[in-house]
């Protein structure tokens, strides 16, 4: 199980968890310590690859990035704007 979590730039906690072809990701509602977590809700990937690992990390602008190991190739997609609700892109090999 791959499992990664990342500060989106207004410091809520995003939160990705998954293996194989599944990989699903929560964040908190509010910056409220005491704040819910959203749904649960599926996280798109590669299609025909299965996940091994995961990592996130910030640009210099405050968005994320995401990269997966797919059975030795690597792909990543992060937020298209540094608003918290943007969008994410679509995966591209590295």
């Amino acid at each position: 199980m791959a499992a990664a979590a990342g500060l989106l730039p207004d410091k809520r906690i995003q939160i990705w968890v998954g293996s194989g072809t599944s990989l699903r990701t929560t964040w908190k509602k509010t910056t409220a310590t005491d704040s819910s977590w959203a749904p649960w809700s599926g996280f798109g990937l590669p299609s025909g690859h299965s996940l091994t690992d995961l990592a996130v990390a910030p640009l210099p602008d405050g968005r994320l990035q995401l990269f997966g190991d797919f059975g030795g190739t690597v792909y990543t997609c992060w937020k298209t704007t540094t608003s918290p609700d943007a969008p994410w892109t679509s995966w591209s090999v590295m």
